[in-house]
C-alpha cells in the first residue's frame, strides 16, 4: 500500500493518505543535445535552458546572434500550430532586399591595431559575439550590430565608430547659468536615450503634445551601454546643467546587458562628482519602454525641477 505523508501550509498539520491512483505533473526540458548547441552557438537561454532568452527584442524567432533563428521546440515548449507559426516568421526573416542585407554588413566599428594590447575585454564583453580571433581581435562586420558597448570597455581605447560618432553632443545655445531676457534661469538638460527605447519614447510624448523642457537636448545613442562616464562630463563641458541617461528596462535590452554596463558609469560619474564637490543629483538614470511616452514627460520635466534648484552648473567652460 502507498502512503503519502505532508504537512498543510496553512494550518501546518500533518495529513498521510493512501491513493490508488497519482497523478505527476510533467515538466518538459531542453534535451541534451539542445544545450550543446547552445553552448557551440554561444547562444543566451532563458531560465529553462531554451535557446531565446527572455527577451522582448528576441520576438518572435530571433537569438542574440545575428543570423542564427531559433524556432519550434528549440525555443519553448510549443503546440504544432506555434511551430508551423516559427517556420513562417523564420522564413520571413531571411527574407530580405539586397539594400537592407548590404546595410546590416556595413562595417560600423574598427579596431585599431597600433593600440591593441590583445587583452581580450572586446572578445568577453561583446553582446553579439562579433569579435573574433585571429592574430589580434578583429570585428566580424555581418555580426557587429553597432551597439557600442566594447568602445566603452577598451581600457585603450583602441575601438572607435568607423563612420560618425553616434554621440554627437550640441553646445548649448546659451552657456550654462546664462539667464533669458525675462531674467529666469532655463536649465539646460542633456539626455543620452537609448535609440530602441527612450528616444522613441520622447518622440511618443512629443507627439501627444506633452511637455517638454524647453532647453532638452536629446542625444540618441545606439544602446544605453555605449555611454561612459567620460561622455556625461563632455555633456557638462558643452554647456549641460544636468545630464540623464534614459535605457530600457532591465531584461530588455536589444545587447543584453548594456543597460546593466551603464549603471557601473552612472556610478562613476556620482563619484566624481561627489569628490570634486559638485551635486550629484546632477546627473540622473531611469529606465523606459518605447510606449511610455507619457513618462518620458513626467521624468525630464521633474529632473528639470530638480535642477532648476540646484541652480547653474559650475562644470562648464
Amino acid at each position: 500500500m502507498l502512503c503519502i505523508e505532508f504537512a498543510d501550509e496553512l494550518t501546518l498539520k500533518q495529513f498521510r493518505l493512501t491513493p490508488d491512483l497519482i497523478v505527476v505533473d510533467e515538466t518538459i526540458s531542453p534535451s541534451d543535445d539542445l544545450a550543446d548547441l547552445v553552448s557551440i552557438l554561444e547562444l543566451d537561454t532563458d531560465l529553462n535552458g531554451f535557446a531565446q532568452a527572455d527577451n522582448v527584442h528576441r520576438l518572435s524567432v530571433f537569438s542574440n546572434r545575428k543570423g542564427i533563428l531559433v524556432a519550434g521546440s528549440s525555443r519553448s515548449v510549443q503546440s504544432v500550430a506555434d511551430q508551423l507559426i516559427d517556420a513562417s516568421n523564420a522564413s520571413l526573416a531571411v527574407i530580405e532586399p539586397e539594400s537592407s542585407i548590404a546595410a546590416e554588413c556595413k562595417d560600423r566599428t574598427e579596431i585599431k591595431s597600433g593600440l591593441c594590447v590583445r587583452c581580450l575585454t572586446c572578445y568577453r564583453i561583446c553582446p553579439h559575439r562579433a569579435v573574433l580571433l585571429n592574430t589580434g581581435p578583429v570585428v566580424d562586420s555581418m555580426a557587429c550590430e553597432g551597439c557600442g558597448i566594447c568602445t566603452v570597455h577598451c581600457p585603450r581605447g583602441a575601438i572607435k565608430f568607423k563612420e560618425q560618432d553616434p554621440f554627437v553632443i550640441p553646445k548649448a545655445e546659451l552657456k550654462s547659468g546664462e539667464i533669458n531676457q525675462d531674467e529666469k534661469f532655463l536649465p539646460f538638460i542633456f539626455a543620452f536615450c537609448c535609440s530602441r527605447s527612450a528616444a522613441e519614447a520622447g518622440e511618443l510624448a512629443s507627439y501627444l503634445g506633452q511637455y517638454l523642457p524647453e532647453n532638452l537636448k536629446i542625444i540618441q545613442v545606439p544602446c544605453a551601454g555605449s555611454v561612459s562616464y567620460e561622455y556625461l562630463f563632455t555633456a557638462f563641458e558643452s554647456g549641460a546643467d544636468g545630464v540623464l541617461l534614459l535605457t530600457c528596462h532591465e531584461g530588455n535590452c536589444h545587447s543584453e546587458r548594456g543597460n546593466i554596463y551603464v549603471k557601473d558609469e552612472f556610478k562613476k560619474a556620482r563619484d566624481i562628482l561627489i569628490q570634486i564637490g559638485f551635486e550629484k543629483e546632477r546627473v540622473g538614470l531611469k529606465s523606459l519602454a518605447s510606449n511610455m511616452g507619457m513618462e518620458f514627460a513626467e521624468i525630464v520635466t521633474g529632473f528639470e525641477r530638480k535642477i532648476f534648484e540646484l541652480g547653474p552648473s559650475r562644470l562648464s567652460t
